[in-house]
């Protein structure tokens, strides 16, 4: 017996009228030619990136990477003189729709110091822009930003900020998308501080260094008063670092006598009343910030020359601050 088959290619157009299809045709439609601007920042040659990076109090020696994507506009291909007679000046097109990717590495040094880089793009728009570190644990240890600079290097002649941020080795900041922050503005890099013992006889003091913008939540330190009979007065001071403006001081409630061993504590909060007679307070300012230079220091009343402060420790969050 012999089977009818239907013939080879595609099925034909002829279909039962009564056949009623359960899917629905696409509505949408793409452009492939003519496609609109794929980015809302157009880069002319004269245009200069200018790329930053500014290290911490946490990090010095560190790496920033800038990593980005442009892509060219069409640019008309040079010839000779003598091409302009030919049909359409001899002159073609090239770098059509070419997407250039590349990374440039901002190496830092020294805490505090803007280290910078320029780049000129050529004519096309900036894709995306995004700077990463290399070894910065937290935020607050390096600040990164990006700007577009018209016909020169300096902000004098800055045409559009494309981000500012804080950075780290697991967080990268970038455009588009991306925030334009102050340096200053936080949250910062949680730390704790230890300020080295000073000299038999002498108060410590912590002195906010430079390019640097300091909180200041708590401290503890532990005061060891010698067998010379005085009553020690400890006061907390805190100024400009010149002395010439003290901007905030408090005291120990009780005095410190001969042969004692303290612990007192800097708080933002009222001073506690404990039961341990060896652990004192001094109240802080709330939300207490500190401009580089600026210091916080204790000055005792009656010091005597074998008193030792030691175990100086402070839970302080720190910005970079440029002058």
């Amino acid at each position: 017996m012999g089977a009818f088959l239907p013939p080879p290619g595609q099925p034909s157009p002829k279909m039962d009228p009564n056949f009623k299809s359960t899917s629905l045709p696409a509505i949408t439609r793409f452009k492939w030619t003519d496609v609109d601007p794929p980015s809302p920042l157009y880069v002319l040659r004269d245009d200069v990136l200018l790329l930053q990076a500014i290290p911490g109090q946490g990090v010095g020696n560190d790496t920033v990477n800038f990593n980005y994507r442009f892509l060219r506009v069409p640019e008309v291909q040079g010839g000779q003189p003598s091409d302009l007679a030919l049909p359409g000046g001899g002159r073609g097109v090239v770098d059509y729709g070419i997407i250039d990717t590349g990374v440039d590495i901002l190496n830092t040094t020294t805490n505090g110091v803007v280290v910078s880089k320029t780049r000129t793009l050529g004519e096309g728009f900036l894709l995306s822009l995004a700077a990463s570190g290399s070894t910065a644990p937290q935020r607050g240890d390096m600040f990164a930003r990006a700007v577009l600079i018209r016909g020169g290097g300096t902000f004098g002649n800055s045409a559009q900020l494309l981000f500012a941020d804080y950075v780290t080795a697991f967080q990268a900041a970038g455009w588009p998308g991306g925030r334009a922050l102050n340096s200053a503005e936080g949250p910062g890099a949680l730390r704790a501080l230890l300020v080295g013992n000073p000299a038999a006889g002498v108060d410590w003091s912590m002195i906010v260094p430079s390019a640097t913008r300091r909180k200041v939540y708590s401290f503890s330190a532990t005061f060891t008063a010698s067998a010379a009979a005085a009553t020690r007065n400890i006061n907390l001071i805190v100024d400009d670092g010149a002395g010439a403006h003290i901007m905030w001081q408090d005291d120990v409630l009780v005095g410190v006598t001969a042969t004692q061993v303290v612990t007192v504590n800097g708080t933002q909060t009222n001073v506690p009343t404990g039961i341990i007679a060896t652990e004192l307070f001094v109240v802080i300012p709330p939300g207490l910030t500190m401009a580089q230079a600026w210091r916080l220091r204790m000055s005792t009343a009656n010091i005597q020359a074998g008193d030792q402060w030691s175990a100086i420790a402070l839970l302080v969050e720190d910005l970079v601050d440029q002058a």
